[in-house]
């Protein structure tokens, strides 16, 4: 299986005008995703990051992470699939990804990397 993504950035660009600015809508090509170990089962996103979950229930996190969403107990975004250590002692069964949240879900546990914001 492969999984790709994409990145749109949107920049500003000063004129010479001071209240004036144009925006460049810079859409960057779909790329390989290849650092996930295993079969990815389910994809989920919110809104700026992604989150994949493999058959052997570990989770991976990458894009945005102003408010910890990504799991990696910082704050600093990563835009290549960040293996969720948190989790990696439990098989997790389900990934759900809100603007910016994301929750895990096991058999007998909940995990919640960050309440919605």
């Amino acid at each position: 299986h492969t999984v790709t993504h994409t990145h749109t950035h949107t920049h500003k660009i000063s004129t010479s005008h001071p209240n004036i600015q144009i925006h460049q809508h810079n859409p960057l090509r779909p790329r390989l995703i290849d650092n996930i170990n295993g079969e990815v089962t389910h994809l989920a996103h919110g809104s700026h990051h992604i989150l994949a979950l493999t058959s052997a229930g570990a989770v991976y996190s990458w894009g945005n992470n102003d408010f910890g969403q990504l799991g990696s107990n910082d704050t600093a975004a990563r835009y290549d699939p960040y293996f969720v250590e948190a989790l990696a002692a439990d098989a997790i069964t389900q990934i759900v990804a809100v603007r910016n949240s994301s929750f895990a879900v096991m058999f007998t546990k909940k995990y919640v990397f960050v309440d919605i914001v």
